[in-house]
């Protein structure tokens, strides 16, 4: 008997949009005995595959906080990443959230400070999210929502680069550390 752990995790950013997922050999109609035939007891995972719910975006001038609300069709277990910009404000402390972790902050020249935060949705989320500045800055910020993504463990590699006064952003390659997860880059302009 033979059975395949199937996980989707997602790598990185507001920028991410991908899908993970594997098939076991039993349902490719083949088991270590060569037989394609189910034993009994066979533990097999359905195929899972990350897909994205919704996004939303705020914005605020001169403010020390900046309220995004909850993408559309929120459920829980869905994966949120958000990525909140400032202008001018490089030296900014972000006050995420309750309950979220951030994942990378990268700075831009000397004008733009951005951070991505990432969470996995309860059942009772609010209708927004309030991130809190020590400073009073041009903000922006959004929060992607995805589903059918492993839970337990939802961030499998980041990448990002700050790019500089550019008309052009490139970021690194990201590798993930399994076949059956996605990956996706996170410029900072």
């Amino acid at each position: 008997m033979r059975s395949t752990n199937v996980k989707a995790s997602v790598v990185g950013t507001i920028a991410l949009l991908g899908s993970a997922g594997c098939v076991s050999l039993d349902h490719q109609g083949m088991d270590d005995e060569g037989d394609g035939a189910d034993e009994v007891g066979a533990a097999v995972q359905p195929l899972s595959t990350v897909t994205f719910r919704s996004s939303s975006t705020a914005t605020g001038k001169n403010v020390t906080s900046l309220a995004v609300a909850r993408p559309a069709g929120v459920a829980q277990g869905d994966v949120l990443i958000a990525r909140i910009a400032n202008r001018d404000h490089v030296e900014a402390v972000i006050a995420p959230p309750a309950g979220w972790t951030l994942l990378r902050s990268d700075q831009s020249a000397s004008a733009i400070r951005s951070w991505v935060l990432w969470k996995v949705a309860s059942g009772a989320e609010p209708a927004s999210y309030s991130f809190g500045f020590d400073v009073s800055a041009y903000l922006a910020g959004s929060i992607v929502a995805f589903s059918g993504v492993d839970t337990a463990n939802p961030i499998d590699a980041v990448s990002g680069q700050k790019n500089g006064n550019s008309a052009s952003l490139a970021a690194p390659p990201v590798t993930t550390t399994s076949a059956s997860r996605g990956a996706r880059d996170h410029p900072t302009c």
